[in-house]
């Protein structure tokens, strides 16, 4: 009966033992499992920050492009006046030109009658 009981309790150690060296095996590959899920956050977090970095510089650049923008549009505002002002100066500066080409060929007229007449 003590040799019975001394091989149950062996066959019991055998179990426990080999329950233990199971545990080690998934406990190690669940411990490899969070050291690589640790190692994927810290490059997604790295990632992340250089992500955020970027944007803060694509940030400021729209910024100032559209600074400069806004400064390209006044700017060419500004030159569409000042060309229709142009214009409208060439326009006015014509108008009193073509008036007056018109009041020298009405004198031009004139004189071809007045020669016939001197001929006569």
């Amino acid at each position: 009966s003590l040799m019975v009981d001394i091989e149950q309790t062996q066959a019991a150690v055998q179990v426990v033992s080999d329950n233990t060296q199971d545990c080690t095996k998934k406990m190690d590959a669940k411990t490899a499992d969070i050291t690589a899920k640790d190692q994927q956050v810290a490059t997604l977090t790295a990632n992340l920050a250089t992500l955020t970095d970027e944007k803060t510089k694509i940030q400021e650049q729209v910024t100032q492009l559209t600074a400069q923008l806004e400064v390209a549009t006044a700017a060419n505002t500004a030159l569409q006046a000042e060309i229709t002002d142009s214009k409208a100066a060439k326009s006015a500066m014509d108008k009193p030109e073509e008036g007056k080409k018109e009041e020298a060929p009405k004198e031009e007229e004139k004189k071809p009658e007045a020669k016939p007449a001197e001929a006569a």
